[in-house]
């Protein structure tokens, strides 16, 4: 773990590549959306959904 949210991982990820595809850009975007909506579960917590 980097301590790190998923939203920062992805912002970073997409700021260390110089160029994106419009279809890389618009899935980044709808993972953010996706992610500020909370329909994103960590590991962690699946695996606590899960009984593990």
């Amino acid at each position: 773990m980097t301590g790190q949210t998923d939203e920062e991982f992805i912002c970073d990820l997409s700021e260390e590549t110089k160029e994106l595809s419009e279809e890389t850009k618009r899935d980044i975007e709808e993972a953010r959306k996706e992610i500020r909506a909370g329909k994103i579960s960590n590991l962690e917590d699946v695996r606590r959904e899960l009984g593990f």
